[in-house]
């Protein structure tokens, strides 16, 4: 299947791919407006959805993606494509009609572009479980206003940085409906576009900056929801015996109306906080204990140093009901004792402080090379106690080299363009391949994320505190 092989084909309407195809190519559905149903075969590895393209881009009557049994890659739910695992929601048919949805509970990420260009949605409900949202992830969903977060912990937005142009090397939100991001003098959006924000009671990292510039706007609020019956409040971590965690919490309040039991999961999570995000990320929760009724529990697992782990506490009744997580934090630090490990500390930490790999740019390079210059100079047995240097080497790759633009050439009436490849101009390695662009058609892709003609731009913001919660 080409890369373009049934784009703008207006015939289209219900389409089974073939049984051995393995990807969808980044542009094979495009402009396909009559296009309602699509199902992948088992074999698709590469559903055509990333966070720089999307196959089904002005697909404006698909309704639903089925995948066919025995994937090993992707499921459907209701017709909204997911991984296997459910994890991470894939793609949210641009066509769909239903002015709301929720996001199923188990959803970790919601996907670069997955809901990109819905004009019908009004309302999203995100899971409690939610830790990440892509880039571009809502953008151009220009009805869409009020958005329902469950999580105590706000979700990481993912950024895009660009290469070229004004805002080369600039982290770009585009999470949510508009472009928003930060440059040296404030930050610039584009609109304001009334957005309404709701979060539980209690929870953390929804009032910081770029959370502020999207939603707590003239025209837009930020809402604080009641604490929910199902959420065990007052979750404490303190470390007991040798590098073991204490958890202690308060019974959730339908506790009083009928039986409640708990589940305690832990995973190692880390600190993301800068000028714009503060919040935590983590590497997958494992669950320790269910079916609990004390309010306590005790994690005798010894636990790694020089790392932080979150504890999530969740409350069920005996129907299966339940509501957002407690979650609690615990940094296991180095025994001030024991050499090896005071020795390592500190680049343990400095590691962990890095930016988002993917904000990392070639400016980064000489601060990452003093990183492993630090780490080149520890012993043997003091580098098997770095656990985060893989981190480190993925960082270097990511920021060692200095991509450019090459061979981009736009499209015209009658012939292909290329979006160019990105080459590093130290060592001329190709660090990722353009696409082809075809003759231009009526519509444009109206969600692309270089900037729109004359801009309007925000005056520069000064951070203050966050504002009360509006009603």
């Amino acid at each position: 299947m080409g890369g373009s092989a049934l784009a703008y084909n207006d015939n289209l309407k219900n389409v089974t791919l073939s049984k051995s195809l393995t990807a969808v190519p980044s542009r094979g559905f495009v402009g396909c407006e009559a296009l309602t149903e699509l199902t992948l075969p088992a074999s698709i590895q590469d559903c055509g959805v990333t966070d720089t393209s999307v196959a089904f881009n002005d697909c404006t009557s698909l309704q639903n993606i089925y995948v066919a049994d025995g994937s090993l890659y992707f499921k459907s739910v209701d017709g909204v494509l997911f991984d296997k695992n459910g994890a991470n929601l894939r793609y949210y048919p641009e066509g769909r009609t239903a002015e709301s949805y929720r996001i199923p509970e188990g959803t970790i990420r919601v996907g670069g572009n997955a809901f990109a260009g819905n004009l019908f949605l009004k309302s999203v409900s995100y899971p409690t479980t939610l830790e990440r949202i892509g880039t571009k992830a809502f953008f151009g969903c220009e009805n869409l206003k009020d958005y329902y977060f469950n999580g105590m912990t706000a979700p990481l937005l993912e950024t895009t940085v660009s290469l070229t142009g004004a805002y080369a090397n600039v982290a770009l939100y585009a999470n949510f409906v508009g472009l928003w991001g930060t440059t040296g003098t404030g930050g610039f959006v584009y609109n304001d576009w009334g957005l309404n924000l709701y979060y539980p009671q209690g929870a953390v990292g929804y009032t910081a900056y770029v959370w502020d510039k999207y939603f707590n706007t003239e025209k837009g609020s930020v809402n604080v929801m009641d604490e929910s019956y199902f959420t065990p409040t007052d979750l404490t971590v303190t470390e007991t015996g040798v590098r073991n965690a204490l958890l202690t919490w308060t019974a959730a309040k339908q506790s009083n109306a009928e039986d409640i039991v708990y589940k305690v999961e832990r995973s190692v999570a880390a600190h993301f906080q800068d000028d714009t995000q503060d919040t935590w990320t983590f590497e997958g929760f494992e669950t320790l204990a269910e079916g609990l009724t004390a309010c306590t529990y005790t994690d005798t697992t010894t636990l790694p140093f020089g790392r932080s782990y979150a504890y999530r506490v969740t409350a069920y009744s005996l129907t299966g009901e339940t509501g957002p997580a407690a979650i609690g934090y615990l940094y296991i630090d180095a025994d001030p004792n024991n050499a090896d490990e005071m020795a390592v500390l500190e680049l343990i930490k400095k590691i962990e402080a890095l930016k988002p790999i993917e904000n990392l740019t070639n400016e980064d390079e000489a601060y990452l090379r003093q990183l492993l210059a630090e780490y080149n100079a520890l012993t043997d047995a003091q580098k098997e106690l770095v656990y985060n240097y893989a981190t480190l080497l993925a960082a270097l790759e990511k920021a060692g080299h200095n991509p450019e633009l090459k061979n981009a050439k736009p499209a015209t009436c009658t012939e292909d363009g290329y979006t160019g490849d990105e080459v590093c101009t130290v060592c001329g390695e190709a660090l990722e391949r353009g696409q082809v662009i075809p003759p231009p058609v009526t519509r444009p892709s109206w969600w692309s994320l270089r900037p729109p003609p004359a801009p309007r731009m925000a005056t520069p913001a000064t951070r203050s505190a966050p504002s009360a919660a509006r009603p």
